[in-house]
């Protein structure tokens, strides 16, 4: 993993949602609002549901569950990409409580915007997108386990990027950070766990817990 390279990304990309803070962000909900779209759109109303975390966490830890001894490499794939998901999913919770940013719906209402800090309403957890964030550590991991699918991957973690631009959940800043979150997360379990996981002999929950506390460590 080319760390310097990740890390140049990473900057870029937060810096870029900075930007797009002031200068975006309000200017493209309005923009998709004047559009009407975000309500009547069934294709993005179909695709965002493919953002919610409950489905591949589920997914891959029944696969896990009934795997495990029957097939162990696979059994190992899902539990690295739950791990990524599950990860991901909590360090965008615990943000989205800390910075408290409204959604576009009470920009709309009453001209609200911003972060108001501390918060524990689905109205002021836009930022950052844990559809996003979901999508992203779900198909980067996969494309990590299935490099020449790689393009197809990232489409379809775009589209539900998109979706939640579209229905006017988050703003552009909230699914930028929270796809990088993902991703991040998916790249970091993939060589801190999940390569040194490979040469673990007898693989089940207890090596994962000793490998994933060394990547701590």
């Amino acid at each position: 993993m080319n760390r310097a390279l990740i890390s140049n990304y990473a900057f870029l990309l937060f810096a870029s949602a900075f930007l797009s803070y002031w200068y975006v962000d309000q200017a493209l909900a309005l923009y998709i609002h004047t559009l009407g779209i975000n309500v009547s759109n069934t294709f993005f109303h179909a695709v965002t549901q493919f953002g919610d975390s409950k489905y591949p966490l589920i997914g891959t830890f029944l696969f896990y569950l009934i795997y495990r001894r029957s097939d162990k490499h696979f059994a190992r794939k899902n539990l690295y990409i739950f791990s990524a998901v599950a990860i991901s999913g909590l360090i965008v919770d615990v943000v989205k409580v800390i910075a408290g940013r409204m959604r576009p719906e009470l920009f709309f209402e009453n001209q609200q915007y911003g972060f108001s800090g501390f918060k524990f309403e689905s109205a002021f957890y836009s930022f950052p997108s844990g559809h996003s964030a979901t999508a992203f550590s779900f198909f980067v991991a996969l494309a990590l386990l299935n490099p020449k699918y790689k393009p197809l991957f990232i489409v379809l973690a775009l589209l539900i990027v998109l979706s939640r631009i579209v229905l006017l959940q988050h703003y552009l800043s909230d699914v930028a950070i929270g796809s990088a979150i993902g991703a991040l997360s998916s790249y970091w379990i993939y060589h801190r766990y999940y390569l040194r996981a490979k040469s673990v002999r007898r693989f089940s929950l207890v090596s994962y817990k000793r490998s994933l506390s060394k990547s701590f460590a």
